[in-house]
């Protein structure tokens, strides 16, 4: 990795731990939750696997914001693509969808994972609970985790 890549990296890591900090987040406002065992799908609509989730459930204050992280080891046995997003329910109802999922095309076994931002949620208890779909075959999910800081 250029050198100026990983110095961007950190300077990035950097402003959102600064941005943490003056969020008012407490340990007891973020939560995160991991399910290690291997699970499959071969839906092409958004499912819960046979071990549902992982989920957690954190109280949205009224900023209406929160940051979500999801990722698993993914795997799909033919050409097509796996993916892991997450739906919203409680305080809000918001089905899982392709642009806030992260995922792998083929059989690539890779762990990813990704970050977002979501805004307009109402303040109040809220659940986020991962779920998950393929293109086609059969895609395979491990080390799943979800994580979500109230802003």
């Amino acid at each position: 990795m250029p050198e100026e890549s990983g110095s961007a990296i950190v300077q990035s890591l950097q402003a959102i731990a600064e941005r943490l900090a003056t969020a008012n987040v407490t340990s007891s406002s973020a939560d995160s939750n991991d399910i290690d065992g291997g699970d499959t799908t071969s839906s092409v609509t958004y499912v819960a696997l046979a071990t549902a989730g992982p989920a957690v459930t954190v109280t949205i204050g009224d900023s209406g914001k929160a940051l979500v992280t999801i990722g698993a080891s993914f795997d799909n046995n033919s050409a097509n693509f796996s993916l892991m997003s997450f739906d919203i329910s409680g305080a809000t109802v918001l089905a899982a969808a392709d642009k806030r999922a992260v995922g792998l095309l083929n059989t690539n076994d890779m762990f990813m994972g990704r970050t977002f931002v979501i805004k307009g949620l109402y303040a109040g208890s809220t659940t986020f609970t991962a779920k998950y779909r393929v293109g086609g075959g059969t895609g395979t999910y491990v080390y799943r985790h979800i994580g979500v800081v109230p802003l």
